[in-house]
């Protein structure tokens, strides 16, 4: 494999994100893991790419942060696939970002809230629909 970097782009708590990034760090031909969240995690082959803890409490500048992060890991790492946790935001923004770098998304849905598409309006849900396809 030329480039075996994978980059997660994900929330939730760090046991859940545990569990649902376990198998990903035991293959074989992934030495690096990039993992955009607005919180640090640490794990074998995790690099972290956290906002800063100023930029946490306040939830647009943490976003545009991790947006802005996402763009340069996919500029300067080219992972060979972007996995993302859950629709909202993170499926967005790996099927956004996805499209276009040219690099396959793994959309990874999860749950009540994904499968409700959380947005009650129909705008809200054409583009959830849209990140999954």
């Amino acid at each position: 494999m030329n480039n075996p970097r994978i980059c997660v782009v994900a929330g939730m708590i760090d046991a859940k994100l545990q569990s649902k990034i376990a198998p990903l760090q035991r293959l074989p031909d992934a030495p690096e893991i990039h993992l955009v969240r607005r919180q640090p995690f640490a794990g074998a082959r995790i690099v972290s790419h956290a906002a800063p803890r100023i930029l946490r409490r306040f939830m647009p500048l943490a976003e545009t942060w991790r947006i802005a992060q996402l763009i340069l890991v996919l500029l300067f790492r080219r992972p060979r696939v972007i996995v993302a946790f859950g629709i909202v935001p993170h499926g967005i923004y790996a099927a956004a970002l996805g499209a276009l770098f040219r690099i396959p998304v793994v959309q990874h849905v999860m749950g009540k809230n994904d499968m409700r598409l959380t947005f009650p309006g129909q705008r809200g849900r054409t583009l959830s629909l849209a990140a999954v396809r």
